[in-house]
């Protein structure tokens, strides 16, 4: 009798029981319990998910990825376990299979309300900004109290440009909510991205006051009051910051570089240095502790993480394999940039002005961006190789171990167009593959359109001047360099577009967007 399988009764209750140990948390036997049914009903389509999400509770991606598949073989037809599905390759930090599961999920069901949130919250990630305001629009409709999504819509419009509907989305959000700290915090980064200063500092107070734990909320305040000369203040909201998320690793870049500007560069250095012992080669608190090393005198230090001569890699490619001849790549290149359908004007969190910029690239899906991730590839591996040979243990090589993707963007820039100072935090290497490069750029200025490294943007206060080292853009040239440079380009007179693609070399855990 004992090999007599259970009816439908007892599987039933196991679900069930399955289910309310998963609710007050008790993992282990939920998930004892869960594959208890899946062994009895191997099409239990909604075991599977539930036994996925208990996977993702507990950490365990690749285990949620396998069981969430299961459950959306079990019933293909269904869109639930394939949005979360996405949710957890959002987990693992493959953001490309997520857009995959979560667009396969609208496909089942266009109202399934997370993956309506969650592709947006991708594409935007993914600087496909305009898909993702609509997105969130849509899921706005089905629940207009969400907080959380009205707040992701309102920081996705002021990046495409939508400054004045953006703030509006912020009142709405601020009015219904009654004030709440999230819609405050958001209404207050939003002024800080339209650098209307004034306005945005007394909003992120408030939105500190009401909840103190919001360490980004008090990064924001800091740099509000940066941008307003009130360094002290800045300091005090930052070092709460840190004192509350030590790994943050913003704050903790950040209160360097105020510490520096007001005089108290050893105790930046101090907090730097303690951090990057922590997290070695994270890209943002580089930055910060190579400027206060300079400004500290310690230049040969400094130089250990700017050695722009030496850290640059130029490669000038010749014609890759299934093309006649560079200039042939170039123009399917440029084609797939000028009509890519994410390809926005100035957006506001990028760097681009006088021209346009596109989200991430498909370089899997479409062969000659396939053929230029090659190419960057093998740049990458050859200059581990030289870094290993000249430096031996460099800073640059903390990241150069890990899983790592590429991402790829393009950017137009007309006449009088430029790039102001960035670098790429997320990342650990990062370059630009020179597409087209007009003719006439240089006819005012030798160096007009080319790119320059060195220059901090105008907010971050420095006592020195930074060394600079520029490099001049041609076709089919590809420039790798360590994320954590800063660098620019300069305005330029032309008659046609200066178009490049852009590419971070990202590790993966650095993706994970939940």
């Amino acid at each position: 009798m004992n090999d007599v399988p259970p009816d439908e009764h007892d599987i039933r209750t196991l679900m069930r029981e399955a289910m309310h140990a998963h609710q007050r948390e008790q993992l282990a036997e939920a998930d004892e319990l869960y594959a208890r049914v899946v062994d009895t009903d191997p099409g239990s389509a909604q075991a599977w998910r539930l036994r996925g999400i208990l996977a993702r509770e507990r950490g365990e991606l690749d285990v949620s990825i396998r069981f969430l598949q299961k459950a959306s073989q079990a019933a293909p037809d269904e869109a639930e376990a394939l949005s979360e599905l996405g949710l957890s390759h959002m987990a693992m930090g493959d953001l490309s299979l997520a857009e995959i599961a979560l667009r396969e999920a609208l496909a089942h069901n266009p109202d399934a309300h997370k993956a309506l949130i969650n592709l947006g919250a991708v594409l935007q990630f993914r600087g496909h900004i305009l898909e993702a305001v609509g997105l969130y629009r849509r899921a706005l409709a089905i629940d207009s109290d969400d907080l959380e999504v009205r707040c992701n819509l309102a920081k996705a419009l002021v990046d495409a440009g939508q400054g004045e509907e953006a703030l509006a989305e912020c009142e709405t959000a601020v009015s219904a909510s009654g004030g709440h700290p999230v819609a405050l915090a958001t209404q207050g980064a939003v002024l800080c991205d339209l650098k209307h200063y004034d306005d945005a500092e007394p909003v992120l107070a408030e939105a500190c006051a009401r909840d103190p734990g919001d360490t980004t909320a008090l990064v924001n305040l800091g740099f509000a009051r940066r941008r307003l000369n009130r360094l002290d203040a800045s300091a005090e909201a930052l070092r709460q910051a840190v004192n509350m998320h030590p790994g943050h690793a913003r704050a903790v870049a950040d209160l360097t570089t105020v510490l520096a500007a007001t005089g108290q560069r050893e105790a930046g250095l101090e907090l730097s240095e303690d951090f990057l012992g922590q997290h070695p080669g994270e890209c943002l608190v580089v930055a910060a502790h190579a400027f206060a090393l300079r400004d500290a005198g310690r230049a040969d230090e400094a130089r250990t993480y700017l050695d722009y001569p030496n850290l640059i890699r130029v490669t000038d490619i010749g014609a890759p394999d299934g093309f006649e001849s560079v200039d042939a790549f170039n123009k399917v290149l440029a084609s797939i940039v000028e009509t890519h359908p994410s390809l926005l004007t100035a957006p506001v969190s990028k760097a681009t002005y006088g021209g346009s910029q596109t989200g991430d690239l498909d370089c899997v899906g479409t062969a000659p961006l396939s053929v230029l991730c090659g190419l960057i590839e093998a740049a990458a591996d050859d200059a581990v190789g030289h870094y290993r040979e000249q430096f031996g243990d460099h800073p640059v090589m903390a990241r150069s171990t890990e899983i790592r993707v590429i991402r790829a963007w393009g950017t137009v820039l007309g006449d009088g167009g430029y790039q102001v100072p960035h670098m790429h935090p997320v990342s650990w290497l990062s370059g630009v593959y020179y597409v087209g490069v007009p003719a006439d750029m240089a006819q005012t200025d030798p160096h007009a359109g080319w790119i320059e490294f060195g220059a901090p943007p105008e907010d971050f206060v420095t006592a020195s001047d930074p060394e600079l080292h520029a490099v001049e853009p041609k076709e089919g040239r590809l420039l790798l360099f360590p994320s954590w440079f800063w660098h620019r380009t300069w305005p330029f007179e032309a008659h046609s577009a200066r178009i490049s693609i852009a590419f971070d070399l990202v590790p993966q855990r650095m993706l994970r967007l939940i």
